[in-house]
């Protein structure tokens, strides 16, 4: 899971100073929640890492691959007998990342008609969370916090006894931030 947002941003977006242990434990423990909720929203993680992936080559010129953005790609290998041995390496002059997600032959090449014959090794992700992410982290973060002993009210008026609530849902700013950002499945 990703951290988006440290504690550090977290109280310095808000202009909180000093440190009390139980409001950073209780800030860290919100933040942690947010970035699980926002990669599950989003449909995939967010910072960093190396992964091993298996596709069905079909006659393509093209892969798909799960994560994104690509950084770099360790290794393509193109074998029907799933040996992945040496003489089945794809060599790196003869494809190309595209779009940050997709893997591009050059033309002429195209991966074998075989299931799961092609093992891709590459590293995806952000290296930084952008900017947009975190702004949206942080304000939910807070907004979490603040409403934890009265979750969903806004505001409360004590000579007429009225409440007003909020949504449970996310704000429209994070929502159109998290949209950018969601996985979509490429045809």
């Amino acid at each position: 899971m990703s951290e988006l947002v440290t504690l550090d941003e977290i109280k310095h977006h808000f202009g909180m100073t000093g440190s009390n242990a139980d409001v950073d434990d209780e800030l860290e423990s919100i933040s942690d929640r947010i970035s699980k909720i926002f990669e599950t929203y989003c449909d995939r993680t967010f910072d960093s890492d190396t992964y091993i992936e298996y596709y069905d080559g079909g006659g393509r010129d093209m892969l798909v691959l799960k994560h994104y953005p690509i950084i770099s790609i360790t290794s393509i290998y193109d074998d029907s007998d799933w040996g992945w041995g040496a003489s089945y390496l794809v060599d790196s002059d003869n494809y190309m990342i595209k779009n940050d997600r997709e893997v591009v032959y050059k033309s002429g090449y195209v991966f074998y008609d075989y299931i799961q014959n092609v093992k891709v090794t590459y590293v995806a992700g952000y290296a930084t969370i952008p900017d947009d992410l975190k702004h949206v982290a942080i304000l939910e973060t807070i907004r979490s916090y603040k409403s934890r002993k009265d979750v969903d009210i806004t505001s409360k008026s004590l000579e007429d006894g009225s409440v007003t609530y909020t949504s449970k849902e996310f704000l429209p700013m994070t929502l159109a931030v998290l949209n950018k950002y969601t996985r979509r499945s490429i045809s």
